[in-house]
């Protein structure tokens, strides 16, 4: 069958491009389309044969194509997550743990509108995860645990003389997750930002370095298998007469441990970032040494623990360096601005640009890998302070991520309304956007009976619908 494509046969109406039409299942033959004529019928015998004959040719176009839109939908991901990266280069060499540096706007809204943004992202992600999330963190949030739930608002000094509030729910179960849930991981993550920050101030930037662990990874390791192994690889790491020695050599006194994880071509990859505290500052040569002594020491205790597999090269298995100012909570993970803005290097992901992948796509290939993530990292420990370092800086006994979420009762807390359980029911089923009108209500209205009527009203107005 061979196509004319002489100048008399082509008319102008017949120069726009054909367009093939694939048979269907059960169908006899394949037409050739030109617009504004009719299909032609060919011959059944010789339309299988040209239909076998392009079948392979069709399916890779049809792959290719399903690629390009692929591709095309996580680079529109990308850009909705997060402003562009800045022309800078990053500070660190290995470009798979390493994040961008920061992006500061010249025009920023003030205090209170920076936390209601960040709290309303935080609430609708964790609304859109709820499909994929364990049953605790489905009720964070919606599943009443008093008989009346209130609304609570806490008075904080904003700018010089402006009075702010800071309002939360008081009865509504809290899942206290740092590694599932958004809100609660907003929360968590900001209070031990700011015990690093007190330690790292007390003790003097000058004398704490930054240590950052990593092993070889691939597609086909399991995130539990890899994470506890890291785990355990650092645990041997700081036993044993080997680190007595360097801690003598160095001035080690104390550290904290933070464990974080991304997503890229080789699968999962959980890294560690240690924050070394010593008696004096380190030269150039001798933080030289140090890392020359870390490596050999690290690939030892990745290979008794996982496998040779899991030994990291020299160039990236360790990264020892000062710690700037600014640096220590940014690239310890310990601050979630704002979820799904905390950035990986290109090709990576973070576990909450994946959540925001999803809700923003809804692509069963980030449903499994947040459903893998979750179970992954289920049970695992964040953050870790070695013996006494609470007391050298002078900071209070450690918390449980459940009792930051839960908070404290203080007294200036004052409570604006009292929810009843129907009340509960409305907001609830209104999804995120209901809740936070009510904590919004109470924390830019001055009088508590006027916050009071504000809410009734609000909750009156959704329980007669949209």
């Amino acid at each position: 069958m061979q196509a004319r494509c002489d100048r008399r046969s082509l008319r102008p109406v017949d120069a726009a491009p054909r367009a093939l039409v694939v048979p269907g299942e059960g169908a006899t033959a394949a037409h050739f389309v030109a617009p504004g004529r009719a299909p032609r019928s060919a011959p059944a015998a010789v339309a299988s044969s040209f239909g076998d004959r392009l079948a392979p040719t069709l399916a890779l176009f049809s792959a290719q194509r399903r690629q390009v839109d692929i591709d095309a939908e996580r680079m529109r991901a990308l850009a909705i997550a997060a402003e562009p990266p800045p022309a800078a280069k990053a500070p660190w060499e290995d470009h798979e743990f390493c994040n961008p540096l920061t992006v500061v706007s010249k025009r920023r809204p003030d205090r209170a509108q920076r936390a209601q943004d960040r709290r309303r992202k935080a609430y609708i992600l964790r609304d859109a995860l709820r499909p994929i999330s364990s049953k605790r963190v489905q009720g964070c949030g919606r599943r009443r645990i008093a008989s009346d739930v209130e609304v609570v608002r806490r008075p904080y000094n904003g700018v010089p003389g402006k009075r702010l509030y800071h309002a939360h729910f008081r009865g509504l179960l809290r899942c206290g997750s740092v590694w599932e849930c958004p809100v609660c991981a907003m929360q968590i993550r900001a209070e031990r930002s700011r015990e690093v920050e007190a330690a790292v101030s007390a003790w003097g930037i000058e004398r704490v370095v930054m240590l950052s662990l990593t092993i070889r990874h691939g597609l086909g390791h399991d995130l539990r298998t890899v994470r506890k192994g890291i785990a355990n690889a650092f645990r041997r790491l700081i036993n044993g007469a080997p680190w007595k020695r360097f801690k003598a050599r160095s001035g080690l006194r104390h550290f904290i441990r933070v464990m974080e994880v991304t997503h890229g071509p080789n699968g999962w990859h959980p890294h560690l970032h240690i924050q070394v505290f010593l008696d004096a500052p380190l030269e150039k040569d001798q933080i030289v040494a140090a890392r020359t002594s870390l490596c050999d020491r690290w690939s030892a205790c990745v290979q008794e623990v996982l496998g040779a597999e899991h030994v990291p090269n020299r160039d990236h298995g360790v990264d020892l360096r000062p710690t700037r100012r600014g640096d220590y909570a940014f690239k310890m993970a310990l601050e979630l601005v704002e979820p799904g803005t905390k950035l990986a290097r290109s090709g990576h992901r973070t576990p909450w640009q994946i959540a925001a992948d999803y809700a923003a796509y809804g692509r069963d290939s980030d449903a499994a890998l947040w459903r893998n993530y979750s179970a992954g990292m289920r049970g695992a420990q964040m953050q870790h302070w070695s013996r006494g370092l609470r007391d050298a800086v002078g900071i209070d006994a450690e918390i449980t991520e459940q009792e930051i979420v839960n908070g404290q009762a203080m007294p200036e807390d004052e409570v604006v309304a009292v929810l009843a359980p129907s009340a509960v029911v409305v907001l609830v089923s209104g999804g995120p956007r209901a809740l936070l009108a009510v904590l919004e209500a109470a924390e830019t209205t001055i009088a508590a009976s006027e916050c009071d009527g504000l809410i009734r009203q609000l909750i009156e107005r959704r329980s007669r619908g949209p």
